[in-house]
C-alpha cells in the first residue's frame, strides 16, 4: 500500500513538473501562467486626415490627453508640445496657462469634451486646440519577451467652429526589449508630428 501511494505521489509530481515546465514556455492555465495574447495589429505608418482649413492655424493649445492616468495623459501632451515646437508647426500656448484654466474651470480630464476643450483654447488665445487619447501605454508579451507598446490618437479642433481640422493615430510596438514605454511613446509622438509636418507641406496628397 505504501509502495502504491509512493508511485502515485511520484506520478503526480511528474505531472506537476511537466505542467510547470509548460507554463514557462507556453503557458499553463492551472498554475496561473497564460499563453501570449493574440497578436495585435500595429501600424507601420500614422493614419492622417486633413481639412483645408487646418492650413490657416498658427497658434494652438495642447490639452492633457485622456489616458489610464493623469500622469500619462500630461506626459504624452508634453511630448506633443516638444515635437510641435521642434518641427515649428505652430506657436503653442504655455503649459502654465493651460494648468491655470484647467484649475479654474475645475474640469476633470475624463470629462473634457471637444466643445469644452475648444472653449478653453479660445480663452487661452489659441485658434485651435489639440486633444487626444492614449489607447495603449504598456508592456506586451511576445514569445516570452516583453516589449513596449503605445497607441495614440490626436485631433485638432477649431476653437471658433468646433470642427475637427485634422486627426492622426498611430499604434506601435517597440522592436527591442531594452526600450522603455516612455522612450517608445516619445518615438511614436515624434513619428506622428513628423508625419503631420509632411502632410501639411503637401496637403493635397491627403484630402
Amino acid at each position: 500500500m505504501e509502495r502504491f501511494d509512493m508511485r502515485v505521489h511520484i506520478k503526480v509530481l511528474c505531472m506537476l513538473l511537466a505542467c510547470g515546465g509548460l507554463s514557462l514556455n507556453q503557458g499553463c492555465c492551472c498554475f496561473g501562467g497564460r499563453k501570449d495574447a493574440p497578436p495585435v495589429k500595429y501600424d507601420s505608418a500614422p493614419s492622417i486626415s486633413l481639412t483645408p482649413e487646418c492650413l490657416n492655424i498658427k497658434k494652438v493649445s495642447v490639452m492633457p490627453f485622456r489616458a489610464a492616468s493623469a500622469i500619462i495623459g500630461e506626459s504624452v501632451a508634453d511630448m506633443f508640445v516638444t515635437e510641435i515646437i521642434r518641427e515649428q508647426l505652430y506657436a503653442v500656448v504655455e503649459r502654465s496657462q493651460i494648468d491655470k484654466v484647467l484649475t479654474e474651470s475645475e474640469v476633470a480630464l475624463a470629462g473634457l469634451t471637444s466643445s469644452k476643450a475648444a472653449e478653453m483654447g479660445s480663452m487661452l488665445g489659441a485658434e485651435a486646440v489639440i486633444i487626444g487619447t492614449v489607447d495603449e501605454y504598456s508592456m506586451v508579451q511576445s514569445h516570452n519577451m516583453h516589449f513596449a507598446a503605445v497607441g495614440i490618437n490626436a485631433r485638432m479642433i477649431d476653437c471658433q467652429t468646433g470642427k475637427v481640422l485634422w486627426s492622426i493615430d498611430l499604434a506601435r510596438r517597440a522592436n527591442s526589449t531594452s526600450i522603455t514605454v516612455s522612450e517608445h511613446a516619445r518615438g511614436v509622438v515624434r513619428t506622428m508630428v513628423q508625419a503631420l509636418r509632411t502632410a501639411l507641406a503637401n496637403p493635397k496628397s491627403i484630402y
